[in-house]
């Protein structure tokens, strides 16, 4: 891609336009197993400042946290976002990702996220942008967390909105109560 001037790291690309290729030299520094990948990643990003001192664009190995992007790019972005379907097969590729992340307890589900201290699963549901969320309440089962997130967000948006499980009828689900 460096040489087709098409990498997706401009400031890569533009050290590479104006330096050249000979500049340049490409190394493997460490063999590791896939599953610890991300991890050994970060800790040579750490150990080599590559993001301040580097061509790294964000400070965490698979993460875009920390990147600025401008508002040309973020209107393309939204463009490109708008009517995509998420299957589920992607959606728990992304759930495992996030594991690797040290502190995230995302879940796949909307509305979800987990709280290790605690070891439960803790529900939110948003009013809208720019208002802090709502919170529902804390569950042991990530599953039925996300049932009652469906079951307050019809009651919240309308029948239209997001579900996590949009073939499920809630007209008859008595909502758990909250273990908090």
């Amino acid at each position: 891609m460096l040489r087709s001037n098409t990498h997706p790291n401009c400031h890569l690309q533009r050290s590479w336009n104006k330096n050249g290729e000979a500049v340049f030299e490409f190394v493997l520094i460490e063999k590791t197993n896939i599953n610890e990948l991300i991890v050994t990643e970060q800790e040579w990003i750490n150990k080599l400042k590559s993001f301040t001192c580097g061509f790294n664009q964000t400070p965490l190995a698979r993460s875009t946290k920390g990147r600025t992007l401008s508002e040309n790019t973020k209107e393309k972005i939204s463009i490109w976002q708008k009517g995509r379907k998420t299957s589920e097969a992607t959606k728990d590729r992304m759930h495992e990702a996030r594991a690797f992340v040290e502190g995230r307890g995302k879940s796949k589900y909307k509305g979800l996220s987990y709280v290790a201290k605690k070891k439960l699963w803790e529900v939110r549901i948003m009013p809208q942008r720019g208002k802090p969320a709502i919170y529902l309440g804390a569950f042991k089962d990530e599953k039925e967390a996300a049932k009652n997130y469906d079951y307050h967000a019809i009651n919240f948006y309308g029948k239209d909105c997001f579900l996590n499980f949009p073939q499920l009828d809630y007209s008859n689900f008595k909502p758990k109560k909250s273990l908090i």
